[in-house]
């Protein structure tokens, strides 16, 4: 005869088990997709970091040509400029003072 005033109740201990079993491995699956969207995220952000790293290199290549001296040369040659041949600097007493 089994004793229904028992202190310790496996079904009721069965029930509580299953239930907290369920609840950890709906969190945990929650928690392995949160993990997995934030890696998706990463990488795509990964991806957007090179690209914006090449377009930098590529401008920075795009200033530097710009910057040479033969593009300079060519670019004053077609604006009609000719370049400075003597230049001479002014210099100034080694104090000055301003007037009103």
């Amino acid at each position: 005869m089994p004793n229904k005033n028992k202190k310790f109740n496996i079904k009721i201990f069965n029930r509580i088990l299953c239930v907290l079993i369920i609840i950890l491995g709906v969190y945990h699956i929650a928690g392995i997709n949160d993990l997995t969207v934030k890696g998706f995220e990463l990488q795509k952000l990964k991806l957007k970091s090179m690209e914006i790293k090449d377009n930098n290199n590529n401008l920075e290549s795009q200033i530097m040509s710009l910057g040479s001296y033969n593009n300079l040369r060519e670019r004053i040659a077609s604006l009609n400029m000719v370049s400075a041949e003597k230049v001479e600097y002014i210099s100034g007493a080694s104090s000055f003072v301003a007037k009103r």
